[in-house]
């Protein structure tokens, strides 16, 4: 009955094989404490696609640039916002720009989502990324606002 059991999982074990695969993760940055793999700028590159489709034009080496210097500053950006901001308090113009995408995209929130999960990718992180983006473009404009002349 022992070998029967040792038998059985060895099978399961060679067949089970057949199924299995690893992804090969490499660290392509790191700014502080923060990492950037290569799966962060796939998922990125997703993004920057999905919100600009022009980029399908450029070589798969120019998106890959694009995407991993579009995460460092997107890591630099935060580190510096949550000295001035609570990055996780909910901003209603974040909201203003969703609706605004929507529109430029001409869908609707729930269709947003569909499209976003249909590509792996989620919803959650494209908000936050807007968020970080305006709450960047909020500050810089706190910050020069006395230096415009008109």
């Amino acid at each position: 009955m022992f070998f029967r059991k040792i038998f059985l999982v060895l099978i399961f074990c060679l067949f089970s094989n057949n199924y299995s695969f690893s992804l090969n993760i490499e660290i392509k940055a790191k700014i502080d404490n923060a990492i950037i793999t290569n799966i962060d700028i796939e998922n990125e590159m997703k993004y920057l696609i999905f919100l600009n489709p022009k980029l399908k034009e450029l070589n798969k080496k120019e998106i890959i640039n694009i995407a991993k210097n579009s995460l460092i500053r997107e890591i630099i950006k935060e580190k510096e916002l949550k000295k001035f901001f609570d990055i996780n308090k909910k901003y209603k113009f974040v909201d203003k720009i969703e609706k605004n995408l929507l529109l430029k995209k001409n869908i609707k929130k729930n269709e947003l989502i569909n499209l976003l999960n249909k590509n792996n990718m989620d919803y959650s992180i494209m908000r936050r990324k807007l968020k970080i983006e305006a709450l960047w473009n909020q500050l810089v404009y706190k910050k020069y606002i006395k230096n415009i002349k008109i």
